[in-house]
């Protein structure tokens, strides 16, 4: 249980990628194309 808690902030990190603002900054450039 140790070994894992010295890397548990960044393991919860990485779960709400989704939130950092490194992810959501350029996720909000993407262009998806339209596909007809």
């Amino acid at each position: 249980v140790a070994q894992v808690d010295k890397t548990a902030v960044d393991t919860y990190r990485y779960l709400n990628f989704n939130q950092l603002s490194q992810y959501t900054e350029k996720a909000d450039r993407v262009i998806f194309p339209s596909v007809v």
